[in-house]
Parts: structure tokens; C-alpha cells; sequence
């Protein structure tokens, strides 16, 4: 079950998150990951009115317009959400969506997003025809086996990155104390 989240003018409907619904755009989802980097609410009754688009766990959400492609699947913390500009996707147990997350972000599964890519200098995923592109759909505990294995190299990535700047560091203040033995000369004694 593919569609879109609500296209159109939302600044009329947001609220506070006391009166109102977790609205999630483009700018939550980075690297698979739905972040909480700005949090936005729409009213209840825009989100009863919009309620097709609730989302809920292991719901696939693909950004429809600006870093378009770039996807993540919908956990226990957003369920009950609604959206933007986002291709909101529910596959009904016969996929891992993750399994389909990490597929779309590789090289040969954007590339077959690229038929339903449309627009000049700004590009949008059209929903219509995300539906006609294909996935190789191995059996289910093959999907389960491969998110495993790309789930513990992405930790390992991130564990690198976290680690990366203070290695830099260290490898910074090796080179200035070695620049420094270098270039220090005794001074020659004038007559």
C-alpha cells in the first residue's frame, strides 16, 4: 500500500504538542534514521482528516522531494504520526522493510527509483510510480539475515565516526610535536 503524505500548505494547522499530532517531514529522515532534529505538531482534526496517512511500525517513508530516496522505517516512537511530503509505504508482512530501507539506499536500488524521479532544478518522487518499481524479494529470513549484516556494518561506521575526531586529534598533535623536533635548530653563534 503505497501513497503520499499530505502536499500542500501546512502552517495553518500546526499546533503545540499538547493539542496536537507528531507531524513528521523530509528534514526528520537522514541516513535511515527518522530524527527528532525538528519536531512539528498538526492539529487533531487535520489528522483525523488526513487519516490515511497514520503512520504506523514497520511503515517505510521514502523523502518525496529534496534529498529525494533517502528513506526510513517508521518504529514505536513515531506510530500514530502523520506526514508530509513523504511516500509513506506498508508491505503487509511480506517484506523486512528495513531489508527494503537499506535496499532503496544502495546504488542499484536508487537507480530504480530513477523512473519515478521528475522536476529540473528541484526533483520529486512521484508515488504513482514508485508502485512499478521492482525489489528483488529474497525469502524473508534471507531479508532478516541481510539487515543483520548491514545493520552491524552501519554500527561499526558510526562507532568509526564517533572515535574519528578525537583519533585526528591524537594524529594532529603527533604532527606538531614532530614538525616541531624537525625544525628546531640550534642557533649558530655569530662572531
Amino acid at each position: 500500500f503505497i501513497r503520499n503524505g499530505f502536499v500542500g500548505t501546512i502552517t495553518p494547522f500546526f499546533t503545540d504538542a499538547e493539542n496536537g499530532v507528531r507531524y513528521l517531514e523530509g528534514k526528520n529522515i537522514h541516513n535511515g534514521i527518522i530524527s527528532d532534529n525538528e519536531k512539528l505538531y498538526v492539529t487533531k482534526e487535520f489528522h483525523n482528516k488526513h487519516i490515511k496517512n497514520k503512520l504506523k511500525p514497520d511503515d517505510l517513508l521514502m523523502v518525496q522531494s529534496g534529498h529525494i530516496g533517502e528513506c526510513a522505517v517508521v518504529g514505536e516512537r513515531y506510530a500514530g504520526a502523520n506526514c508530509h511530503a513523504l511516500i509513506i509505504m506498508s508491505n503487509g508482512g511480506e517484506c523486512n522493510s528495513k531489508y527494503v530501507c537499506h535496499y532503496f539506499h544502495s546504488y542499484k536500488g536508487f537507480k530504480s527509483v530513477r523512473p519515478a524521479i521528475t522536476g529540473g532544478t528541484v526533483k520529486h518522487v512521484l508515488a504513482t510510480k514508485v508502485r512499478n518499481v521492482k525489489i528483488p524479494v529474497p525469502p524473508v529470513e534471507k531479508q532478516n539475515s541481510i539487515v543483520e549484516i548491514l545493520d552491524k556494518f552501519e554500527n561499526i561506521c558510526n562507532d568509526l565516526n564517533s572515535g574519528l575526531p578525537a583519533e585526528i586529534e591524537a594524529r594532529q598533535k603527533q604532527y606538531e610535536y614532530y614538525r616541531d623536533k624537525l625544525l628546531t635548530f640550534k642557533e649558530k653563534e655569530t662572531v
